[in-house]
């Protein structure tokens, strides 16, 4: 069975590499006839990408990732400098209008505690 399986896996390994390579030489030279360039072709096959090819900033466009993570660091920077100097942000901490919060019921602490894991109802004692 094992054998069977090893030697399975290695006909479609076989194939699968046999049809990649038919279809990247199809589409190189269908970008040939059609372009006479090979670089649309690369782009198509490439595999992988990346995260930010470009980024506009102000009149220019950066394309090289050091002035992109330049921009981007920046931008951050400027950004929470601003929202520190003018003490922006906004406060999650109080309520706004406690008279909208309904009291919390008897019903309620009760349906929380069942939730609670077992362990977690017997704190401070050992088990």
């Amino acid at each position: 069975m094992k054998n069977e399986l090893s030697a399975v896996y290695k006909v479609t390994n076989k194939y699968i590499k046999r049809d990649y390579a038919k279809y990247r030489e199809d589409t190189i030279e269908r970008h040939l006839q059609q372009t006479g360039s090979s670089q649309k072709a690369f782009k198509e096959l490439k595999m992988n990408k990346t995260w930010v090819e470009e980024l506009g900033k102000q009149d220019k466009t950066l394309n090289k990732r050091t002035d992109i993570i330049n921009a981007a660091s920046d931008f951050y920077r400027k950004l929470y400098s601003d929202v520190i100097q003018n003490n922006n942000a906004p406060n999650t901490n109080k309520i706004k209008d406690e008279r909208y919060m309904k009291p919390v019921d008897e019903i309620e602490v009760i349906e929380a505690i069942k939730r609670l894991k077992f362990k977690k109802l017997w704190i401070g004692q050992d088990h």
